[in-house]
């Protein structure tokens, strides 16, 4: 059963390596390329000659035209459910504020099970809504990768939401691919809709005025991820057995997260929670102040000794 199976994805392979290969046209729109590629399927166009021919041609543009269509009139509504994320949204900004005195809402979440039966319950509600609200936006980015830019209007309200969500919620999926032993979210763990979101979000904004006071929210959603690698960096540097090669390469990780915080900083681009007491980032700030010694200096050793208790 298991050959049939292989066998059957290997002529699969082929036959759609065959249709793609087929369609000559590298900068054919893709609704009308998988038009062409099921017409090849049922025996319809059996050449490129055949493809060319005129009664084709208008055969491939009234399907394509139908389908226009049905996407108008059944149009994916990124309000139809915005009451509820609404909901979800807020129950995880509660569950921000209610954490602070806990060393943050990252940590909160990523050491619930640590704690007590409480926390454990209530981590379990949080996971729930953020998965809830990742699969509406991944189903919003999935839907919008599908039309045009102009046809964009009904989903840019949306879009911002999203973005705003995406801060809420990005964290806590970084707790959890850390808390699984992984690493490297930003190359290995991170989302494609998170990806699209920050991308179009990007495009899209208008220049900004610099800021006078900090973000309540740290604006970079893959702020922790940073801080897991830093910390990762610093064990490695740590660890007698590691290579020069290792140990090279860990230095490198963190003079670039020096820089990385630098401009955050600089730039008012996270929030004060992050300096809350008992946090990952102020365990990692002790970690990293023991590795380097009282000695070294940098912008960030000078800040994080002297100025982070007026960061606001």
């Amino acid at each position: 059963m298991q050959i049939y199976g292989k066998t059957l994805e290997n002529l699969k392979n082929r036959a759609i390596y065959r249709g793609i290969s087929s369609l000559g046209d590298c900068g054919i729109n893709p609704l009308r390329a998988g038009i062409i590629l099921q017409l090849q399927a049922i025996g319809v166009i059996r050449s490129q000659q055949q493809q060319e021919s005129n009664v084709v041609k208008a055969l491939i543009t009234e399907i394509q035209g139908e389908n226009i269509q049905i996407r108008r009139r059944k149009p994916f509504d990124p309000s139809k459910r915005l009451k509820d994320v609404k909901i979800k949204m807020m129950y995880l900004k509660w569950y921000i504020k209610d954490t602070e005195e806990q060393g943050g809402y990252y940590d909160s979440y990523k050491y619930a099970r640590r704690r007590r039966a409480e926390d454990i319950r209530e981590k379990e509600k949080i996971a729930k809504h953020k998965d809830e609200l990742s699969e509406y936006w991944e189903k919003m980015v999935e839907e919008m990768k599908q039309i045009p830019q102009k046809e964009w209007a009904p989903f840019r309200t949306g879009l911002y939401s999203g973005n705003n969500c995406r801060r809420l919620i990005e964290p806590l999926d970084i707790a959890e691919y850390y808390n699984a032993g992984k690493k490297d979210y930003l190359k290995h763990g991170r989302a494609e809709h998170y990806i699209l979101l920050e991308k179009w979000v990007n495009k899209d904004k208008p220049a900004m005025e610099p800021r006078s006071k900090a973000c309540s929210r740290t604006e970079d959603s893959c702020f922790w991820a940073h801080v897991e690698e830093a910390m990762i960096s610093c064990e490695g540097l740590k660890d007698g057995t590691s290579s020069t090669e290792n140990r090279k390469s860990a230095t490198q990780n963190l003079l670039q997260f020096e820089r990385y915080m630098k401009g955050s900083i600089e730039n008012l681009a996270v929030s004060p929670e992050i300096f809350l007491g008992q946090n990952s980032f102020m365990k990692l700030w002790r970690e990293y102040e023991k590795l380097t010694g009282a000695s070294y200096n940098s912008w960030l050793t000078d800040f994080m000794r002297n100025g982070y208790r007026s960061y606001a």
